[in-house]
């Protein structure tokens, strides 16, 4: 995968990269913990969410849940509604 984009499922069994910014997403310190990735339509607008807990991917004490929501824009996943709460 290139550096800001995401693999995704789509129709047929096919994947393509999706570009992003911002999120946990974009978060090397918290990438690594991201468990799911789903999508849905709301009001007409293609959302997908990305969700995950544990500890930062380089080591350490904190902990994150993580848990956001992207816009699909027909190009890219816009900056997200991110909820993701950390502990320490």
């Amino acid at each position: 995968m290139l550096p800001g984009s995401v693999a995704a499922g789509v129709c047929h069994g096919r994947r393509r990269e999706l570009a992003f910014d911002g999120g946990p997403l974009n978060d090397t310190s918290w990438c690594c913990n991201l468990e799911s990735i789903a999508a849905d339509t709301l009001d007409g607008k293609t959302l997908v969410r990305v969700s995950g807990v544990g500890y930062p991917c380089g080591g350490g004490t904190a902990y994150e849940a993580s848990d956001a929501l992207y816009e699909w824009n027909g190009k890219s996943l816009a900056s997200p509604l991110d909820i993701s709460i950390g502990f320490h």
